[in-house]
């Protein structure tokens, strides 16, 4: 069973800083090579997020959405399959939103680590992390879990 879940708290990651230090502990937690980019490059993903918010005046508030998807230690997910995970769950926002995406092998579990711009990079308007968005990217992961015999649950609150 794997667990997702949105990591948020009144005023994270509305601060000047809050895209370089996100990015920086989902990237420096991070073997290099189990990075990946949606509409956005690893490399360049602060400035490029950074750079979407201000050309749209959006630059203030909430500059992000940051959410894990953690795997059972039984569930006998490599990290090689775990970044393959993490590419197809990018698809469900890579259309409109900047994500970036790295594995993380520094617990007793696999996880991935989600960041993603909070402005839209087509037409500039903010995320809203709605509650029916979050169980339609929970049926989006169930879909590429599948072939692995794994289902993704909601985070208990």
């Amino acid at each position: 069973m794997a667990v997702y879940r949105v990591i948020n708290s009144d005023g994270k990651y509305k601060d000047d800083y809050a895209v370089h230090d996100v990015l920086h502990y989902v990237v420096s937690k991070a073997a290099p090579d189990s990075v990946v980019g949606g509409a956005v490059l690893p490399g360049i993903a602060e400035i490029s997020m950074k750079g979407v918010a201000k050309a749209y005046g959006k630059d203030k508030g909430t500059r992000l959405r940051h959410s894990v998807l953690s795997f059972d230690p039984n569930d006998c997910i490599t990290p090689r399959q775990a970044k393959d995970i993490a590419q197809q769950a990018l698809d469900y926002y890579q259309d409109d939103y900047q994500i970036l995406a790295a594995v993380h092998e520094d617990k007793d579990h696999l996880h991935i680590h989600f960041a993603m711009n909070s402005v839209n990079y087509r037409n500039g308007s903010k995320y809203r992390g709605k509650k029916d968005d979050y169980y339609r990217f929970i049926g989006h992961m169930n879909k590429a879990l599948q072939s692995y015999g794994i289902r993704v649950h909601p985070a208990k609150k």
